[in-house]
């Protein structure tokens, strides 16, 4: 399994796993043009987004800080949707995406999660193991592991995100049936490998835009505030402090012009049917193996890529075979999830899963599902 996010010449490896045979995978991380993470997970922010680390340390800024908040987010939700969270996390994201969409569904998750940990305990399993699939230890473990991708400002990916073009990431998946063969030994040989790779069908590719066009909601009317016009009409007619050109807050496109005026170009943009920029923050990948046989005239019909093998066998008598599917996308993500993308932003959040249907999970190996 390997993913990367590029544009043009402008390329970043996010993850390389050498071992994808498990049933499901994740990885966070954090697209950053103002911070530099070293080995051990520590991260340096300067005030101002700089390629270089040569500012001393100071707070993130509230882009990182909300990137960051977005994958604790994201991954206590994670926690939830695998049965274990507690009750007050199940309402608090009841009805979000796919997997939550009521409240009774994510109990579910938690009561069948409660019977597995009470199941382990009277085989003998000792309360450290149960306790260690605690939600609070598995977000602390996600976080953990969680990379800060250091991407200068000044890069062909900052600036694609800050001129209304897009990103993608790339997403490779390799079958090795020559384990023992020695690495390559230098990028020719490793480009030369990877093209006899996808010849002989042992790797497949998957890509995915990061940047969707959608209405801008995420930009609302100006709040009129109650306690503003209180105070407005007491200075004005009791005390007498406010003058004749003071803005009345009632009105909002005086009092709050500069927001009033974006509300307006927001939507200017809805009727005029131009797209916003939002941030895709997470990825699926999924990788979907099918053994049906199905019939010649229903060749193409699941929708997988048909390639004729060498040679004929038993298990392949017609002599073609599907190629894995490889679905790489956003789906899942309700509206509000997505980022707004503006010129203010320097850090963005990104989760990255891996899940294929034709390996059993351990938590299906564990309750007998």
């Amino acid at each position: 399994l390997k993913a990367d996010i590029s544009e043009s010449s402008d390329t970043v490896l996010l993850w390389e796993e050498d071992d994808a045979t498990v049933a499901s995978l994740a990885r966070s991380f954090i697209l950053s043009g103002e911070c530099n993470g070293d080995d051990d997970g520590e991260q340096t922010c300067s005030s101002s987004p700089s390629p270089s680390a040569s500012s001393p340390p100071s707070s993130p800024s509230e882009s990182f800080q909300y990137a960051s908040s977005w994958l604790d987010d994201a991954e206590e939700k994670h926690a939830l949707e695998s049965g274990n969270a507690g009750v007050v996390t199940a309402m608090h994201h009841a009805g979000e995406g796919i997997e939550s969409t009521s409240i009774i569904l994510s109990l579910a998750n938690i009561v069948s999660g409660g019977m597995s940990k009470v199941t382990s305990l009277l085989k003998g399993a000792s309360s450290e193991d149960a306790e260690s699939s605690d939600a609070g230890e598995m977000m602390k473990a996600a976080k953990a592991s969680r990379s800060i991708v250091a991407i200068p400002p000044e890069s062909p990916i900052w600036q694609s995100l800050l001129s209304n073009s897009t990103v993608h990431v790339h997403v490779v998946l390799t079958r090795h049936p020559n384990a023992a063969s020695s690495p390559p030994a230098d990028i020719q040989e490793a480009a030369m490998s990877l093209r006899q790779s996808f010849q002989t069908h042992n790797s497949i590719l998957g890509h995915v835009s990061m940047v969707k066009y959608d209405a801008p909601n995420h930009i609302t009317k100006p709040r009129r505030h109650l306690y503003h016009d209180i105070i407005y009409v007491i200075r004005r007619y009791v005390l007498g402090t406010a003058g004749d050109d003071e803005p009345k807050p009632w009105d909002v496109s005086e009092s709050q012009s500069e927001e009033y005026e974006i509300y307006g170009q927001a939507q200017q943009m809805k009727a005029d049917g131009v797209g916003y920029p939002y941030w895709k923050p997470e990825v699926s990948v999924k990788l979907v193996s099918d053994d049906l046989a199905y019939p010649d005239e229903l060749v193409g019909r699941s929708g997988m890529e048909v390639v004729q093998l060498q040679q004929r066998s038993a298990d392949y008598e017609s002599g073609y075979a599907y190629l894995p599917g490889l679905r790489v996308d956003e789906i899942g993500l309700t509206s509000e999830k997505y980022v707004a993308l503006n010129e203010t932003v320097t850090a963005l959040p990104l989760r990255i899963m891996f899940d294929r249907n034709d390996v059993e999970s351990e938590d299906a190996k564990s309750s007998g599902r």
